[in-house]
């Protein structure tokens, strides 16, 4: 895979930089152990970020990280005119896939005991369970390293990809962030405060 380049774009109206995916073979790998993403039993926990998709591809993945021996441990692809919701070797959820010319918010969270899927601040229906163990598994944004390409890589911008441990970050259905996500945050309707050194990932 190659590295994403940068473009000045954003969800926000400004100059961003944002990853700019070429739907072709771009990805950001990340080791979970090294880069401290594996929750303890346990732990809630929340993946989210921004995108904004121009690629025609079968079933481009925004991420995807795999466990050991359960499958795809969790994801998201975007097939069709369905957005899928992948935990523990299998499709949690699905809804409608959001108009592709333009920003949307993903996340994926947990409070430690159950796992919760949201799109633009609104709940995807369905829950899953524990999350299948990542540790020494790689985190790929914009592409499933299982599938051949260019089918599953992802076009388009990518922009504050955030994984945060300890702080399941949304309770309740939530206005998306206006602003670029930080490594902290105040609380706000349904959106916990965010403290140093619950997130260990921001791209």
């Amino acid at each position: 895979f190659t590295t994403p380049s940068t473009a000045s774009t954003d969800p926000f109206g400004g100059s961003g930089p944002s990853y700019s995916y070429n739907g072709t073979d771009n990805a950001l790998q990340i080791n979970a152990t090294t880069q401290g993403l594996v929750p303890a039993n346990g732990q809630s926990w929340c993946v989210e970020g921004f995108w904004y998709q121009t690629d025609s591809n079968p079933y481009p993945r925004l991420f995807s990280i795999w466990s050991a021996g359960s499958g795809e441990a969790l994801g998201i692809s975007l097939e069709g005119g369905t957005m899928y919701f992948w935990e523990n070797g299998g499709v949690l959820t699905s809804t409608v896939k959001p108009n592709s010319l333009g920003w949307n918010h993903f996340a994926m969270n947990s409070d430690g005991t159950s796992v919760y899927c949201w799109l633009n601040g609104n709940q995807v229906s369905g829950t899953g369970g524990a999350l299948p163990d990542i540790s020494g598994r790689t985190l790929y944004i914009g592409v499933n390293a299982t599938d051949a390409l260019p089918y599953c890589a992802f076009g388009g911008f990518m922009n504050s990809f955030r994984w945060t441990l300890g702080n399941q970050v949304y309770t309740g259905n939530f206005t998306v962030p206006t602003s670029a996500l930080q490594t902290t945050q105040a609380s706000d309707t349904n959106i916990n405060a965010i403290t140093s050194g619950q997130v260990k990932l921001l791209m």
